[in-house]
């Protein structure tokens, strides 16, 4: 069932550790889930091997260190250190920009599928990939629901470096 508690606005999340967050029984785990809020700042934490153990045994691509939900407007994702996820750094949903963040050591660094949104000045290095059978490697990935939104999509200033997955994928990725 589907519960709603409304749309929240101006949530501040500034200077968390949130580490070590996994499934212990089926499901999915996140450093952070949010959704459904207008004014999402985080800013200035570390989110570090969220969702999964640190042997990736239960590395999966639902598991992420921050899931950042539909509906999601005037985000402010800035200056965090993110490393380690199973998955995604960053998978974001909504409205916003997403800046100055250290990625390191994450199959997906940035997953930005709405507009508009601006992802710049950002460092992702060594990425790596989910399992040996999931291989990824991205830096940052543009999702193809821009295009159907109409609003600009800023890509621009980020370093994506060293990638130890063997998928060979691109830093930067705009999907169709």
């Amino acid at each position: 069932r589907n519960v709603s508690f409304g749309t929240k606005s101006n949530v501040r999340i500034r200077r968390c550790v949130v580490t070590g967050n996994h499934k212990f029984q089926g499901g999915h785990a996140q450093g952070i889930y949010a959704d459904d809020i207008d004014g999402l700042l985080i800013e200035e934490c570390v989110f570090h091997q969220n969702g999964r153990k640190g042997d990736r045994s239960d590395a999966t691509m639902f598991n992420h260190n921050m899931y950042l939900s539909i509906p999601m407007t005037n985000a402010v994702i800035r200056r965090n250190i993110v490393s380690d996820a199973s998955a995604n750094g960053i998978s974001f949903n909504g409205t916003g920009e997403i800046y100055e963040i250290l990625l390191v050591r994450i199959p997906i660094g940035i997953f930005a599928r709405s507009a508009p949104a601006s992802v710049r000045d950002n460092v992702v290095m060594e990425g790596t990939d989910i399992n040996s059978s999931l291989l990824r490697g991205f830096g940052i990935i543009v999702g193809d629901a821009w295009e159907n939104t109409g609003g600009p999509a800023v890509v621009e200033g980020n370093l994506v470096i060293d990638n130890l997955s063997s998928g060979g994928h691109p830093g930067i990725f705009v999907e169709r």
